[in-house]
C-alpha cells in the first residue's frame, strides 16, 4: 500500500487511531498500534489540526487552537467528525505521558462542544445494508460492534466520560428551559445510563456495565468494561 502524502497524514492518522464502525473501514486492533507508531515517528501529528490533536490527546494543542478560533470546537473535520468525536472514538496509545483524550474531551465540552455530537456512518462492505446509521460521541465511548471488543474496546475512561457527557447535555437542556430528554421520552437514555453505571432513574448501580440487555459483557468472554473504572492509559 502506498504511503500517504505528508499533507494527508493527519487524516490517515485519525482514520486508524479512531473506531470507525465500518465506515470508512472495519476496525482492527492493529490499526491502533499502527497509529501509535505513526505518532511516534511523526510527533507533529499531535498538533497538526484540532481533529488530529484531539485523537492524539494533546489538550494543550487543542486549547491553543480553540483560543485562535473558538468556532473549531464543533467544526466537522475528516469524514465530518467533530473534535469531540475524534477524542471519544480514539483508541491510540498516547505518545506523550501528558496526552489524554479524556482531558481533551473535558476541555472540548467546557469550551462548548455539543455533548450530542454524532456522525452518520454507512458500511464499508457494499454487500451489507447501506442505510446511514447515527453514531454519537457516547456510542464511541462504549465500543463494541461487528468486529468485537478485541478490536473495538471501550474507551479507557468510558465511564467517567459517559457521566460527563450525560450531565453536560442535561445541564444545557435545563438552561434552555427544556425538560431532560429522559423525562420527555421515557427510557430514551436508559441504555446510555446503564452503560454509565446508572439505573433508569439516574441512580448509580454497582454492576451497570453488565446490566444492559444484550450488552457487551454478555457477548464477550470477559468484562471489556473493567478498565473503564480505572481510567488507565487515558
Amino acid at each position: 500500500m502506498a504511503m500517504p502524502a505528508m499533507q494527508d497524514l493527519p487524516d490517515r492518522f485519525i482514520e486508524i487511531a479512531c473506531l470507525c464502525y465500518g465506515d470508512p473501514h472495519f476496525d482492527h486492533r492493529s490499526f491502533h498500534a499502527r497509529a501509535h507508531a505513526m505518532l511516534r515517528e511523526n510527533p507533529w501529528l499531535a498538533e497538526a489540526n484540532i481533529w488530529s490533536a484531539s485523537a492524539a490527546g494533546n489538550a494543550r494543542a487543542v486549547e491553543a487552537l480553540l483560543n485562535g478560533d473558538p468556532e473549531l470546537v464543533n467544526h466537522p473535520g475528516p469524514h465530518g467528525w467533530a473534535p469531540l468525536i475524534c477524542a471519544c472514538y480514539s483508541r491510540v496509545k498516547p505518545a506523550h505521558p501528558a496526552h489524554s483524550t479524556f482531558e481533551v474531551a473535558k476541555l472540548l465540552l467546557e469550551r462548548g462542544a455539543d455533548a450530542n455530537a454524532f456522525t452518520m456512518k454507512g458500511n464499508a462492505d457494499e454487500r451489507l445494508d447501506q442505510t446511514p446509521r447515527r453514531y454519537t460521541a457516547l456510542a464511541g465511548l462504549v465500543g463494541g460492534g461487528s468486529t468485537g471488543f478485541a478490536n473495538q474496546p471501550p474507551h479507557p475512561c468510558w465511564r467517567e466520560l459517559a457521566e460527563i457527557l450525560l450531565d453536560t447535555g442535561r445541564q444545557r437542556r435545563r438552561r434552555k428551559g427544556a425538560r431532560p430528554q429522559s423525562e420527555r421520552v421515557p427510557g430514551v437514555l436508559a441504555p446510555a445510563r446503564i452503560a454509565a453505571g446508572r439505573d433508569r432513574n439516574g441512580r448509580h448501580h454497582a454492576d451497570g456495565a453488565r446490566a444492559g440487555s444484550g450488552g457487551p459483557a454478555r457477548e464477550s468472554g470477559g468484562d471489556p468494561f473493567a478498565v473503564g473504572s480505572q481510567c488507565a492509559h487515558r
